[in-house]
């Protein structure tokens, strides 16, 4: 078994980030190939990870340091 990557554990299993799925307008809902219409929290065992459809969350902005903090 290979060990998983950081990257790849902080990525959430669902049909939003699916190769098989396309979004709806509305935004709450996609459309599978495989199910038809479910939710973007959904997923199944079909699953295949589509790394152009993955949004990744903002890092936070962290402080400059001043002359103090070194």
């Amino acid at each position: 078994m290979r060990k998983k990557q950081t990257s790849e554990s902080e990525i959430v299993r669902c049909c939003a980030n699916c190769e098989h799925s396309s979004p709806l307008y509305g935004g709450e809902q996609v459309l599978c190939r495989k199910k038809g219409v479910v939710s973007e929290q959904f997923f199944c065992s079909k699953y295949c990870f589509d790394p152009l459809k993955y949004i990744p969350t903002e890092r936070p902005i962290l402080p400059k340091p001043d002359g103090e903090m070194l």
